[in-house]
């Protein structure tokens, strides 16, 4: 009861310095929300803003704590009770006094239950927001009554802005295109579609020397066309987070040309769609940082695009589905029968994907499933051979990163290369 109470205070606190110290420094705000890609379009939009005097924020950085946080200042990881006063004194010093401030805010909108996003909007409202991609079983459904519902929740960060303000849609996402209606914005489309403003074409998940490599792909716009190229990384997700990213940067006024050349410093965040180097000379597909049927549906789809000797799916629960649960795992399986080899599920939850499988006449004696990562991993290391092509993929509560960790080629790099690597996480 005692820590509930602080931690109240301590979001009113929060709010109420952050809210302050928008309204002294009056930064130019860029939001990011969707139920897929937010973290990636982050780190893309600040790839493009790093060198023009800009603050993103870290990790999950999103919600009621962590996102007055960011505009406070530029913090990585939160700390006890010494690091928190000196939070609020640092944010005290911002409101009474001039100090040097970001001229941009590159901040991501969570919504983990309705009214989240009112509560970040009452302290920071977006010149320009990116609905990134929302899919049909919207990450989080649980807390709400449907998925219309994360849909309009989602969709307050565009509705809020004026005319002379700036929105930027993912055209392919027929949720997301439909939210232009709500907003009197002007809106910049990005996707695939020939009709988006900002066009990907030319996508390819590259091999070199018969070696999965990372992503190529074209941005056009109007006339112009700019080859962009990101090594390590997998997935249509990376293509979109940069072309979402590059409307952005043209709706605040920047050249193309400039925008395409500091794309070429992006790196995804790890955790999404990495390739790892593996023992016994095989290759990992790291998106263990969170699961949804959309990133699911994207992250199989990335194994069975790329060859490989054999392919070893390793899925985890996805949670927060509600009644959603069952038929999203089933399809998860369903795709897996056309994507992998073998099928290791983890978790309740993920038994679904299991039998989702077998309905879709996956070979029983190639799936096996486990309660932990820990078990997962441990007999993963028994089954695989050189040559093999692991993907690694599950929501945040099953931990799906120490299976990465088992079958890493250089566990050393661990704190370097994946997710939940310090504090409560290592416990």
């Amino acid at each position: 009861m005692v820590k509930l109470k602080l931690r109240k205070i301590l979001q009113f606190a929060l709010k109420h310095l952050a809210g302050a110290i928008i309204k002294k420094y009056k930064p130019t705000v860029i939001g990011i929300t969707g139920s897929a890609g937010k973290s990636s379009t982050k780190e893309a939009v600040y790839a493009i803003f790093k060198n023009k005097n800009s603050r993103a924020n870290r990790g999950n950085f999103n919600n009621e704590i962590g996102f007055p946080l960011t505009i406070i200042g530029d913090y990585e990881q939160t700390g006890g009770f010494l690091f928190w006063l000196k939070v609020l004194w640092f944010g005290l010093v911002q409101v009474l006094f001039r100090r040097p401030y970001p001229e941009f805010l590159i901040l991501e909108y969570g919504a983990d239950k309705p009214k989240d996003i009112d509560y970040l909007l009452d302290i920071a409202k977006p010149r320009v927001s990116v609905i990134t991609a929302m899919g049909k079983v919207p990450v989080h459904v649980e807390f709400y009554h449907g998925p219309a519902e994360v849909i309009k929740e989602k969709a307050k960060l565009i509705s809020v802005l004026f005319p002379e303000d700036s929105v930027v849609l993912n055209i392919d996402d027929e949720n997301v295109f439909s939210m232009a209606e709500l907003t009197k914005a002007k809106i910049l489309t990005f996707g695939f579609s020939e009709e988006a403003n900002m066009r990907i074409s030319g996508f390819d998940n590259r091999l070199e020397k018969g070696r999965p490599a990372g992503v190529a792909f074209n941005l056009n716009f109007r006339e112009e066309v700019f080859p962009v190229r990101i090594d390590g990384v997998f997935g249509r997700a990376a293509a979109y987070a940069s072309a979402a990213a590059a409307a952005a940067g043209l709706s605040l006024g920047l050249d193309f040309g400039f925008i395409c050349d500091a794309l070429s410093d992006y790196q995804p965040l790890a955790g999404r769609l990495r390739l790892i180097a593996g023992i016994k000379e095989t290759w990992l597909i790291d998106d263990s940082y969170n699961s949804s049927p959309l990133s699911m549906e994207e992250a199989l789809n990335v194994l069975q695009d790329i060859p490989a000797k054999r392919k070893i799916a390793a899925l985890g629960d996805m949670a927060e589905l509600g009644r959603y649960t069952i038929a999203s795992h089933e399809e998860a399986g369903r795709q897996a029968r056309k994507s992998c080899d073998f099928l290791i599920t983890v978790g309740a939850k993920a038994k679904f994907i299991a039998e989702g499988a077998k309905m879709n006449n996956f070979p029983a004696d190639r799936i096996l499933s486990f309660d932990s990562s820990e078990e997962a991993g441990l007999e993963i290391q028994k089954m695989i051979q050189p040559g093999d092509l692991i993907l690694i993929k599950g929501s945040q509560a099953v931990r799906m990163e120490k299976i990465v960790l088992e079958l890493m080629a250089e566990p050393e790099k661990a704190g370097e290369l994946l997710v939940r690597q310090y504090g409560k996480w290592l416990r």
